[in-house]
Parts: structure tokens; sequence; C-alpha cells
């Protein structure tokens, strides 16, 4: 069962369950191939008319290493289509990020000094 706490959310195609989650090693290595910060592919995400089909594939590909590392690349994109499609596969992207950063996208502001902060740790 998926972790909300953690940010983890799932999805099933072809009769597998699936957990996708944005750890911080799974936002280093989308930034990294793409070479774009996060805070950028984040804004692309939220608009449907940005993400190109190789975006979303390498999206979801990072956002399932954490509980799935041996799926490369390839095989995360055969997971689109029977996870619901190119709609289905942004909202379940969405639903992690929100879920990751539940204080918005940008993660908030840090808390002051002495002040505890709240929300889930990665």
């Amino acid at each position: 069962m998926a972790n909300a706490v953690k940010g983890e959310v799932q999805f099933e195609a072809e009769g597998v369950t699936y957990t996708i989650r944005f750890t911080v090693d799974a936002i280093v290595q989308l930034e990294e191939k793409t070479g774009r910060t996060f805070p950028v592919l984040a804004a692309e995400m939220s608009d449907p008319l940005k993400v190109s089909m190789s975006l979303l594939r390498l999206i979801f590909w990072a956002a399932l290493q954490d509980r799935h590392p041996d799926l490369d690349v390839k095989r995360a994109g055969e997971l689109i289509v029977p996870a619901g499609g190119m709609t289905s596969a942004l909202a379940l992207v969405g639903l992690a990020l929100e879920r990751a950063f539940p204080e918005g996208r940008s993660g908030g502001r840090p808390p002051k000094p002495g002040q505890k902060r709240t929300g889930p740790a990665s």
C-alpha cells in the first residue's frame, strides 16, 4: 500500500501494482538527464501542453526508481498506456508531486531557527 505521507502514489498496469515517488534522488536524476532544474520541470509538468511524451516517460521512470529500481526508461514508458495513458500518467505525477511537496511545489519556506518543520521527510 502506498504511503501518502512519504509522497507515494500507486497505480496498476498489466496486473502489477507500481509505486511512484519523488525522492531527492529521483529529482536529481531528472535534473541530470534533462539539464533543467526541478522548478522548471515542475512548471512544465503542470501544463499538459508543455509536456512531451519523452519528458513524461523520463519523469515516470525517475519516480519509479525508489520502489522499482530494476525498471529502465523504456519499460517505464511502456507502462504509461496501461496505466491509463498520458492524461492519467500526468495526474499520477501531479499527485505524487503534491504529496512530495505538501506546502506547494516550491517546497515552501524553510522554518525559522528553533521552529519545527512539519510535513513528510524524504
